[in-house]
């Protein structure tokens, strides 16, 4: 029995019914989704915005590292 036998979704159904997890923005809106371990996408924008975050947040945490040193 073939593949498409067995799953009555074919590929093409399933592309469309998958959506990124934080925006919920379906594959037809975005440039890309990427695959999760348990089943999540992300989209390349919030892939993108989530990396500015944690950027900043490191960023953040140098500069207040770098203050606390200065001041001991």
């Amino acid at each position: 029995m073939n593949e498409q036998a067995k799953d009555p979704a074919t590929k093409s159904d399933r592309a469309e019914t998958m959506n990124c997890s934080f925006c919920g923005k379906d594959s037809k809106q975005v440039k890309q989704l990427v695959a999760g371990g348990s089943g999540g996408f992300i989209c390349d924008k919030c892939a993108w915005l989530s990396m500015i975050i944690v950027a900043k947040a490191k960023i953040a945490a140098a500069l207040k590292f770098r203050s606390s040193s200065a001041a001991a």
